[in-house]
């Protein structure tokens, strides 16, 4: 399963529309696992110096891929850009898959090393420092995600957010806060959902009643920010789990 990587662009992971996926996720004979995300994320070189080893003097084999994924190849300056575009592919990877329901998902592989420190994918360099990449797939791993609902990053004016709770967790109840801010950090607009009650999984698809995927998905009303005008905008979506049932 491939997502974003290899110089696939945006539309193509926004899509995910190769010839076997719908067949795979709509089989109830076989199990789907996610098995490579192919995003590459540079190291932080800073805490590369002082050390004599080849791997600062041989560029990754991955580096082409940066053509077609981002538009350009970043330099070695840029390794918090490269890290930020594995951070963020690998969040929209791990919530674009648990929306549409797979069984399974793992990163290959987990810390650098392989072919003379070239292999990029890891979100853990050769010295054992975390990228921003794991940063991205332990928020696409929470047991409780609050997230918008597709892989749109750009909105017009008459888009919308579509908010969804996606959790594999016990019987809970939860509120959701979303904010709109601008690029200073200024609060623009707010919207609250709940009280929400989230279903046990186990429990309840025990007994026949609901698939495990909807049971791992709560969508609720979509959410219209009114912007002012053009330009970068952050939103926070914030569950707060009010009592265990």
């Amino acid at each position: 399963m491939l997502l974003n990587g290899y110089g696939s662009t945006w539309e193509e992971f926004r899509k995910q529309d190769w010839k076997w996926q719908e067949d795979l996720l709509q089989s109830p004979d076989r199990a789907y696992l996610v098995t490579e995300f192919a995003v590459t994320g540079d190291p932080n070189w800073k805490l590369q110096e002082g050390h004599s080893h080849p791997w600062h003097h041989l560029e990754s084999y991955e580096k082409p891929y940066e053509d077609g994924s981002i538009g350009r190849r970043l330099t070695v300056e840029e390794w918090r850009e490269s890290q930020a575009f594995q951070g963020f592919a690998a969040f929209h990877a791990v919530k674009k898959m648990r929306i549409l329901g797979v069984d399974g998902l793992f990163w290959c592989c987990l810390s650098e090393g392989a072919n003379s420190v070239t292999y990029r994918k890891p979100p853990i360099d050769f010295f054992g420092h975390a990228k921003l990449g794991f940063n991205g797939l332990q928020m696409g791993y929470q047991d409780v995600m609050a997230c918008h609902g597709n892989s749109d990053v750009v909105l017009g004016k008459d888009d919308a957010i579509h908010p969804v709770i996606l959790h594999d967790s016990c019987n809970r109840r939860v509120s959701l806060h979303i904010k709109m801010l601008d690029p200073n950090g200024k609060l623009l607009e707010e919207k609250k959902y709940g009280p929400l009650e989230l279903a046990s999984i186990h429990a309840t698809y025990h007994e026949g009643s609901r698939s495990p995927n909807d049971l791992r998905q709560t969508w609720l009303p979509s959410f219209h920010p009114a912007m002012p005008h053009s330009g970068y905008y952050t939103f926070v979506l914030n569950y707060m789990s009010i009592i265990r049932l």
